[in-house]
């Protein structure tokens, strides 16, 4: 039987819960810090057969400032690129979508974790993101790196994989990603911050290489080194924007004031300056 587990860490800064997934020894958790949010509910959504293969653990969030309700799904696929492994993939792809598939349009979900998909056309990614009858789950990439990034410089800026080189292969594939619902893009409650999608400590010029070869101009030297150690995967991070919270999704910024014309002049009178800093 699979429990919910609560844990303090960092002197009660930060509370995990995770899901303990006995057929397999990986699991899935989540951290969080509960003066900014309320966990619902943490469980196991079924998406695969095979034993050994890991569900999706789902956690329902509340963002106690605002009150909006989010989730999250924490993902670890079938690794691999022999065609079975794909088609193991696509299957625990398509098994979550259906679920999905069953939230109200304007729902808020993230689907997170190791996909190990090595190219945007394998079965498993477009089952996810693809348009289908039923669109509530479609997913989508916040930053839109659609390819083949395996082994691909000119993918090198988001590859994950792996960080300690050697027979690890190098940074040379995207299998971590953060996926999002169409109401994360939109202009809703919750949004996507642009350009704050992260793999973290990947400065781009690490192509099968190790993460702290030579120079990294992301990070410092001992993060690198740090993340050289910790796991063959690079971190992804995003960040979202809640509205009535700072910076606002829309923002105006009053630059530059003239109160006292006499100090010039020219004609103009007094005036003040406004900034736009988005497209709309």
């Amino acid at each position: 039987k699979k429990s919910a587990i609560s844990i303090s860490v960092e002197a009660d800064l930060y509370e995990g819960a995770f899901v303990d997934q006995s057929s397999t020894d990986i699991d899935i958790a989540l951290f969080f810090k509960p003066d900014i949010f309320d966990v619902t509910s943490v469980t196991t959504i079924d998406i695969t057969s095979n034993y050994g293969h890991r569900d999706a653990l789902e956690c329902v969030l509340t963002h106690l400032a605002t009150g909006e309700e989010f989730r999250l799904y924490g993902v670890h696929l079938k690794a691999g690129n022999q065609s079975d492994d794909r088609a193991d993939r696509e299957q625990e792809a398509e098994n979550l979508r259906d679920y999905l598939n069953g939230f109200d349009y304007d729902a808020h979900f993230f689907v997170l974790g190791d996909f190990n998909f090595y190219y945007s056309d394998e079965g498993g990614f477009q089952r996810l993101t693809e348009s289908q009858t039923e669109n509530n789950g479609q997913l989508f990439d916040p930053i839109d790196e659609i390819g083949y990034w395996h082994n691909n410089y000119a993918f090198a800026e988001v590859h994950t994989q792996s960080p300690r080189g050697g027979t690890y292969g190098g940074m040379d594939d995207r299998f971590d990603f953060i996926l999002v619902s169409s109401s994360i893009l939109d202009e809703t409650d919750m949004n996507y911050l642009e350009d704050s999608y992260t793999p973290y400590g990947n400065d781009g010029d690490h192509f099968n290489q190790s993460i702290n070869a030579g120079n990294n101009s992301a990070v410092p030297d001992e993060i690198a080194d740090a993340l050289y150690v910790a796991s063959d995967h690079l971190p992804v991070y995003l960040e979202v924007v809640f509205s009535g919270t700072l910076p606002p999704l829309r923002q105006i910024v009053i630059s530059e004031i003239m109160p006292n014309p006499s100090l010039v002049s020219d004609s103009n009178g007094e005036w003040f300056e406004v900034y736009n800093t988005d497209s709309v």
